[in-house]
């Protein structure tokens, strides 16, 4: 006896459905926060590549970014940021007195707009310390 439809319809159809109600029912929204080619905080320099995001419950979204024309090029040219619509904030930049000489691109951000990430330091990239701002 053969069967009247094979496994895979049932999926398929029920896949379907499920993609068609959750559109027709959530109210879908895309904010930019951040740009290639748009103006770093501060005017130094461009954000140019960035690495994946963190996300918070707030909608504010952290992350690694590189930067094309900065005022002194390979010495400034990586930053962590933190963002939500319209306003981007400088948490740490590369270069930065004390700071670092460059980023694990992992990022995190909490309710309270703090962001940990782990910066290069002079003589060793990332393990020798891990960082939280807020860019007050």
């Amino acid at each position: 006896m053969r069967p009247l439809f094979s496994l895979a319809l049932p999926i398929a159809v029920i896949a379907l459905y499920w993609h068609v109600g959750l559109t027709a029912k959530a109210q879908l929204s895309t904010q930019i926060i951040a740009i290639s080619g748009q103006a770093a905080p501060g005017g130094n320099g461009l954000l140019y590549v960035f690495d994946p995001p963190a996300l918070n419950d707030a909608g504010q979204v952290a992350f690694l970014a590189f930067l094309t024309g900065t005022l002194r090029g390979a010495q400034d040219n990586e930053g962590i940021f933190r963002g939500a619509d319209p306003q981007l904030t400088q948490i740490s930049r590369k270069g930065q007195t004390g700071e670092p000489v460059g980023f694990n691109p992992s990022v995190a951000i909490n309710g309270s707009s703090q962001v940990l990430f782990v910066p290069g330091l002079p003589g060793g990239f990332s393990g020798g310390r891990i960082s939280l701002g807020t860019g007050a």
